[in-house]
């Protein structure tokens, strides 16, 4: 460990005294900083409390050691000095520190402003999140005080995403563990083109958009929405923060989770749906008049926090609200579609192409659930081999992934005259996938997967949507009667799709069920040995 020698030698004194100066214990308090491309130090938040006291002060301001009882002696014997020690303790730990390390000392005064001032205070200056500073606007050359940082993962076209945990003593409002270290964190850094002015309008409107979109989610409180931690302006540089999903995203889950068919899985599961649906409910229908349509959930969008209990699979949580679009007044008041160009295409619903030209609905996003829906209760059932080969199935001429629908051109003469409209069937893939599903045994005689197949079948999956005039009989496949199975024997082209209040209903119907407590309404318990699709495909 340094150490400074006083400027205090002198005759009676020929061996100059050496000190342990302030400098040094600020310097050896340091953390690193590994978010930029060069490791930065800085000195984590309340340090300067327990270093920059009334007698490291003196001790400076002298430039020798002292016991408790000189330094009393020193500040009786200088009021200047007692002015200066109230007021540094009071107003300016920072910059003395600051002062310090800069090493501001006689005629090297002015040049050290100049340069070393400027560049030793930042050291000083590293931002505190907390809820009540969410949004944080910085200077270019502020620390940020995460301690370590993963490789990137490109996520769309504007943003790009890296793991990094932050020193504990800046994010106070986090839990730590037993050894003091606080969650990670996700950094969504967007990327703002320099170069193309329009290019650069349209990332800026989107970082702007997402902030203000989550700050109203993450007003919600909802334990399935994943919560803005704070948003960073530095610079260029435009951020937001939540925390890192440790268990990756469903996908991930899907290919990695060790599934073990068995009651309580199937319960953990319908639950985590029901959740996830309730988040939804609360995105369209909130208190006030703002109503958040998510325009893009998917697997990739839903994100897995483990729990403390390892038996569990988790808390997952519906996640990036890039292409959520909020209604200020409910849709049918609007005149025209709002831009979705960065949604996912596979999971969207058939009237983005039947209705091109009208306003999208919030039952955009109970089709995307009830894609995701069906994937689980394959994945479920059969494994993640079964449902890549359901998926790779679902394709075009091209062999490129296609939506769970398909559209046919129809012609329609009104009055004398003849124009071509798209007309929305329920994909052949899918339509089998059902029936294959209908005659599993777990999904038959009013068992809880039974009854979330109905769900997806005739609440989800359902092309026509509540008042929907056009939407006629021909707009929907006509299943075979197997088809018609688990449960509502309407037919398919009379109803329309569910709301998301609808949708909470029906899955507490499942979770709250008489035949609940029994493990035999979850899962029979008969061996899945050999179980899979059969790979019917309902032509149309």
């Amino acid at each position: 460990m340094p150490f400074k020698k006083t400027r205090a030698a002198s005759s009676n004194h020929p061996a100059p005294n050496v000190r342990e100066t302030l400098a040094d214990r600020i310097t050896v308090r340091y953390a690193k900083s590994q978010f930029d491309n060069s490791v930065k130090p800085f000195l984590p938040a309340g340090h300067l409390n327990a270093l920059v006291t009334r007698k490291s002060i003196v001790e400076e301001l002298t430039d020798k050691p002292l016991t408790p009882d000189e330094v009393e002696l020193a500040l009786q014997n200088d009021e200047d000095h007692e002015t200066v020690v109230d007021y540094v303790l009071l107003e300016a730990q920072k910059v003395f520190a600051i002062t310090l390390i800069s090493g501001l000392c006689g005629g090297e005064l002015n040049e050290t402003i100049r340069h070393n001032f400027f560049h030793a205070q930042w050291k000083f200056l590293a931002p505190i999140f907390s809820k009540e500073h969410p949004t944080v606007t910085l200077k270019p050359d502020h620390i940020i005080p995460f301690i370590s940082k993963g490789s990137s993962t490109i996520q769309g076209g504007f943003a790009k995403v890296y793991k990094v945990s932050i020193h504990h003593a800046h994010r106070p409002d986090a839990e730590a563990d037993g050894n003091g270290n606080v969650p990670n964190l996700a950094i969504k850094e967007f990327i703002i083109p320099t170069s193309n002015k329009e290019s650069q309008e349209d990332a800026l409107k989107v970082w702007v958009d997402e902030i203000d979109t989550l700050d109203k989610v993450s007003a919600l409180r909802h334990e399935n929405l994943i919560e803005k931690i704070a948003a960073i302006k530095r610079g260029q540089q435009h951020c937001v923060v939540f925390l890192w999903a440790e268990g990756g995203d469903l996908r991930q889950f899907w290919q990695t989770f060790p599934r073990r068919m068995s009651a309580s899985l199937v319960k953990d599961i319908i639950s985590q749906l029901r959740g996830m649906a309730d988040a939804v409910e609360m995105l369209h229908n909130p208190e006030g008049t703002t109503h958040i349509r998510h325009g893009d959930i998917k697997p990739e969008n839903i994100l897995r926090f483990p729990g403390p209990d390892k038996r569990t699979i988790g808390t997952f949580k519906i996640s990036d609200f890039g292409s959520a679009k909020r209604h200020a007044v409910v849709t049918c008041l609007r005149g025209k579609t709002v831009d979705g160009r960065w949604a996912t295409k596979v999971y969207e619903p058939p009237e983005s192409m039947t209705n091109k030209s009208g306003a999208t609905s919030r039952l955009y996003d109970i089709w995307s659930m009830g894609c995701v829906t069906l994937e689980w209760i394959i994945w479920l059932l059969y494994g993640n081999n079964e449902l890549t080969e359901f998926k790779a199935k679902i394709i075009d001429s091209f062999g490129d992934p296609t939506p769970f629908y398909v559209c046919q051109e129809v012609e329609e003469i009104r009055e004398g005259s003849s124009t071509t409209k798209y007309v929305a069937h329920i994909h052949p893939v899918v339509q089998g996938c059902f029936q294959d599903l209908s005659n599993d045994k777990e999904c038959k005689n009013d068992t809880a997967l039974c009854s979330l197949l109905d769900i997806v079948m005739n609440k989800l999956l359902v092309v026509n949507v509540p008042g929907k005039a056009e939407a006629s009989a021909s707009s929907n496949p006509q299943p075979s009667k197997e088809m018609e199975t688990p449960n509502d024997q309407t037919s398919r082209a009379a109803r329309t799709r569910a709301t998301a209040k609808e949708f909470v209903k029906a899955l507490d119907g499942i979770l709250k069920h008489k035949n609940a407590s029994s493990d035999s309404y979850w899962f029979t318990g008969r061996s899945r040995e050999g179980a899979g699709l059969a790979g019917t495909v309902v032509h149309i």
